[in-house]
């Protein structure tokens, strides 16, 4: 995971890979108030606090915005260097996550 997570880390940073934001990501990032700086943030910043396994490998990244509010960021690996976000939200449950909204 940490390898996959260094994968992410090095495409923010200009090396050649995509980092998607898909539809669903772009709704929830508008109605919550995020851009993609504070996605960036959140990468490059945060951790992951949770694999996913499914068709795609998925990370749940706990971070901060700009505003250095919490932020949790889903993101699926597609292979190699190519990356989706898959959704963007403020950290509500403190099961999963250590510094909640609310």
């Amino acid at each position: 995971m940490k390898s996959v997570y260094r994968k992410l880390k090095k495409v923010l940073m200009g090396h050649e890979g995509t980092i998607h934001i898909s539809v669903h990501a772009k709704e929830q990032m508008n109605k919550r108030g995020y851009n993609k700086c504070d996605i960036a943030l959140a990468i490059y910043n945060g951790k992951v606090v949770e694999k996913q396994y499914g068709k795609d490998l998925k990370m749940v990244i706990a971070g901060f915005d700009q505003s250095c509010n919490p932020i949790v960021i889903v993101v699926a690996w597609k292979g190699r260097y190519d990356f989706e976000i898959v959704t963007v939200m403020p950290p509500l449950d403190h099961r999963r996550f250590d510094k909640c909204i609310g």
